[in-house]
């Protein structure tokens, strides 16, 4: 969930660099869901941000994988 640190802008950013592609959207989290902890101090964008460059490095392998092998 964005708190004012720009995650949306910088999980974007991440995704369109490490896929290499243009247009990405970002969805708003579910504000029912439980809170990850505290996004103190960078906290958020920090932990948060990292989980999407991984997410977004399985993606791009799953991707590049299949032609890999040809």
């Amino acid at each position: 969930m964005e708190t004012g640190q720009g995650f949306s802008t910088l999980a974007r950013q991440n995704l369109q660099e490490t896929l290499g592609i243009d247009e990405v959207r970002v969805v708003s989290v579910d504000t029912d869901q439980p809170p990850a902890g505290p996004a103190a101090h960078g906290r958020h964008t920090w932990v948060s941000g990292g989980a999407v460059e991984r997410a977004a490095k399985m993606v791009r392998t799953r991707l590049l994988q299949p032609l890999a092998h040809k």
